[in-house]
């Protein structure tokens, strides 16, 4: 089996780009939680870091208006990904336990998510029938 083709960017349509870039920034944002969850918890500054640097990447993206609610979803989900490591570490530095914010910044992170989900899959079904 060959390696899969990744596609290009520079052919897709703005549905697609779109939908591209938002699964990519997804994607980055739980590769940085998979890395947190794998970090003990005083070395969490670092990730907790480049969580934050994309979350205003994600909140700076000039998305067309057609994703406006996945884009709205995609930063909630991030914000809520970076709350939920950031307060893990807080608890660590300040030595106060947060143990409900940082469940219900985790689970936000989850239905974030799994919204983003149906908005990309809504826009995957719009772009296939035009």
């Amino acid at each position: 089996m060959g390696p899969t083709s990744t596609p290009d960017p520079l052919l897709m349509d703005i549905y697609e780009r779109t939908i591209w870039d938002f699964e990519n920034l997804r994607n980055e944002m739980n590769d940085l939680a998979a890395a947190a969850a794998d970090t003990p918890v005083e070395d969490l500054k670092l990730i907790t870091g480049q969580m934050v640097e994309l979350t205003e990447e994600i909140k700076g993206y000039e998305f067309p208006l057609f994703a406006a609610s996945a884009q709205s979803t995609l930063y909630s989900f991030s914000f809520n990904t970076e709350q939920c490591y950031l307060t893990k570490y807080a608890e660590y530095i300040n030595e106060v336990s947060h143990p409900e914010d940082i469940a219900y910044r985790c689970n936000q992170a989850q239905l974030f998510e799994e919204t983003l989900d149906l908005y990309l899959q809504e826009l995957i079904e719009i772009n296939a029938g035009e």
